[in-house]
C-alpha cells in the first residue's frame, strides 16, 4: 500500500510503499506520460513527472532514505502462507 504525506514545510509529499508498489507507481507514471513530443502543450508537465519518476527509481535502487514498518507477520504467519516479506 502506497502512503503519500506532506513534507513538514509543505513544499513536497513523502511517498512510501514497499518494493511492488513503488515499481507499480513507477512504471503506471511512465504509461500517463506517453512519448515524447505526443502531447507537446504538456511537455514541461511531462518532464516534472519524469523527475518524479527518477526519484522513485532511485528510491527502488535503495539510493534514498530507507524507513521500516511493522507490517504485522511473524514468522509463523509468513511460513505459514508461504510468504516471504520484511
Amino acid at each position: 500500500m502506497l502512503r503519500a504525506k506532506n513534507t513538514p514545510n509543505l513544499l513536497g509529499i513523502e511517498v512510501s510503499g514497499d518494493y511492488d508498489d513503488l515499481q507499480a507507481l513507477y512504471h503506471a507514471l511512465h504509461e500517463v506520460v506517453g512519448e515524447e513530443g505526443e502531447y507537446p502543450s504538456f511537455e514541461e508537465a511531462r518532464l516534472r513527472v519524469l523527475g518524479v519518476c527518477y526519484d522513485v527509481r532511485h528510491a527502488l535502487q535503495g539510493h534514498r532514505r530507507v524507513e521500516l514498518y511493522p507490517n504485522g507477520l511473524t514468522e509463523d504467519m509468513m511460513r505459514f502462507h508461504g510468504l516471504i516479506a520484511p
